[in-house]
């Protein structure tokens, strides 16, 4: 009987084992799969690569920066290399959440104690919870620690005073503050004066000198008043480290005043006359402050005649003379009367210009070179045309220009001149004089600078040609002195028509010799055609030809009223 309850009992406990196995398989949880995947670690980097535990909250401290894709464990270790030991544990198995994460190192070894300058190798390893490491382990990182202290050796201002106004060539309207620093860094500028600021707050710069431009406006843009400024230069290295000396100030002088330019005035008591006393045309002028100067002269048509620069010119009273002559074909030659402009250009220390332009009056006089057509030519006697009867054109032309025209031009009042009498250049002086080429004829007119060119003539065609006319040169290089040869042409041509009544035949452009190669405004007058009978007869009286005269006359006064 023992046996038999001991044998149900067993078998009583093994069912009860049997169905307590089965429930449990059936209602335990399901395995966890194993977590084999890296973890992704990305931009990892020391947020300073030099820093100075002395830096006084600028650089004082290095951070190891990466970021995570899950929740990770971070080791980091700094050592001098890879084969020295461990000298600050900066994270052990640290937990760190997904996202940005950040290791603080602050130069200091496991002692506290601020490290020796010089490169420290820092070492971060990465592994998620299930222990999978990141693509690199370790991550390895370089940082300096530089606790020397930089030099902040001078500083300077490129320009000083400038002006802001120094337009429109833009020279001077800003300057440079420059320093010169041991070791590349921050420079902080700070500029201060009459109210006004203006502030560079980090600005990198290499080693060696740098510079900041300042163009005299303050912070909010506002142009600063005239006056002196103070700028001071502060310099930090890479690594936090104050320079020494801490600051450099440098003194500035804003300045947009135009130098002081007065009594400018031109001897108009005594105008430049070539064959006179007074050989030289002089401008006066009194500066009142130290200052580069240049002038220009050009010639009514807008050539310029003569340039030149000073480079520094001394407070008080200076004069510039000029001789009014001007370069052609290689030789001096006078130039034609006139007021000619001479434009002074001041330009002070700072940038700003100032100028004046005074007139020259060159003679005191206007010269008219009257050239009577033919008499000369090439060493030989030049007759021009000959009419029907023998009438030959030098004779009428030679009669025309010096006996009528000179006189006439020579009597011809100052009011009627704006106040300048009339004197008369001739190309000749007499009926013949072989040597009279056509060079010289242009060569004597430049030479002496006269005011205007007038050539007289006799036309020659077909026995029913008749009338008068008048040529220009229309000079495509100077439209200026076309224009008024073009007038002095029509002037010339209205006035005789209207004194001679003979047929108009108009103004015409010719490229005649003589008005090519003169310098000032010239014309070239036809009065009459001498191959013409009834021409040549009235070519043969007085009376016509002193019309002919009195209308260039008249020609070349309406000229002189419209161009003074």
């Amino acid at each position: 009987m023992r046996r038999a309850s001991a044998r149900v009992g067993i078998g009583r406990t093994a069912a009860a084992l049997t169905v307590g196995l089965l429930l449990a398989t059936i209602l335990a949880p399901p395995a966890l799969a194993a977590d084999r995947t890296r973890p992704r670690v990305t931009s990892v980097r020391m947020t300073r690569r030099y820093f100075s535990p002395n830096a006084d909250g600028v650089a004082e401290s290095s951070y190891v920066w990466f970021r995570a894709s899950e929740r990770v464990r971070v080791s980091a270790y700094v050592s001098r290399s890879a084969r020295t030991p461990v000298i600050r544990t900066l994270a052990r198995n640290r937990a760190m959440a997904a996202g940005a994460c950040l290791v603080l190192w602050n130069g200091r070894d496991a002692a506290n104690n601020v490290v020796a300058d010089g490169w420290y190798l820092v070492r971060l390893y990465v592994k998620d919870y299930a222990g999978n490491r990141a693509g690199r382990y370790p991550y390895t990182l370089w940082v300096c620690v530089d606790t020397a202290k930089p030099t902040l050796d001078r500083a300077w201002a490129a320009i000083s005073p400038f002006s802001p106004n120094a337009r429109p060539d833009g020279y001077k309207d800003r300057t440079a503050i420059r320093s010169t620093h041991s070791e590349g860094g921050h420079v902080a500028l700070t500029i201060t004066g009459k109210g006004h600021t203006r502030s560079w707050p980090h600005v990198g710069r290499r080693a060696g000198t740098s510079q900041i431009i300042w163009n005299g406006r303050d912070q909010a843009g506002y142009r600063v008043p005239d006056g002196y400024y103070t700028a001071e230069v502060r310099f930090h290295d890479w690594a936090g480290n104050n320079s020494v000396p801490l600051t450099q100030t440098v003194r500035l002088r804003v300045d947009t005043t135009p130098p002081s330019v007065t009594n400018v005035r031109v001897n108009t008591a005594t105008p430049y006359e070539p064959d006179g006393n007074n050989d030289t045309a002089t401008v006066h002028f009194t500066t009142g402050e130290k200052a580069s100067y240049s002038y220009s002269i050009r010639n009514p048509f807008g050539t310029r005649l003569k340039a030149r620069s000073v480079s520094s010119l001394a407070l008080g009273n200076h004069a510039t003379s000029w001789e009014a002559k001007q370069s052609v074909g290689g030789s001096e030659v006078v130039v034609p009367n006139g007021r000619y402009p001479i434009r002074l250009a001041f330009r002070d220390a700072a940038g700003n210009t100032r100028a004046t332009t005074p007139r020259f009056p060159i003679k005191s006089y206007y010269l008219v070179c009257v050239d009577p057509g033919h008499g000369g030519k090439n060493g030989v006697y030049d007759s021009g045309a000959v009419g029907p009867t023998g009438y030959k054109e030098s004779v009428a032309n030679f009669d025309m220009g010096y006996y009528r025209l000179r006189p006439l031009l020579e009597a011809v009042p100052k009011s009627s001149a704006n106040g300048y009498p009339i004197k008369v250049l001739m190309t000749r002086s007499q009926e013949r004089v072989p040597s009279m080429t056509l060079n010289k004829r242009s060569w004597l007119a430049n030479y002496r600078g006269a005011n205007i060119f007038v050539s007289i003539h006799c036309n020659a065609a077909g026995g029913s040609a008749h009338g008068s006319e008048t040529f220009y040169y229309r000079i495509a290089t100077d439209r200026s002195r076309a224009a008024q040869s073009a007038y002095l042409a029509t002037m010339i041509q209205r006035k005789t028509v209207a004194r001679t009544r003979r047929y108009n035949r108009g103004v015409k452009t010719a490229s005649f010799y003589v008005l090519r190669r003169t310098l000032m405004p010239a014309a070239l007058h036809e009065a009459a055609f001498i191959s013409n009978r009834t021409e040549e007869r009235l070519l043969k009286s007085t009376a016509f030809r002193r019309s002919v005269a009195q209308g260039v006359r008249d020609g070349v006064v309406a000229y002189f009223q419209r161009y003074p």
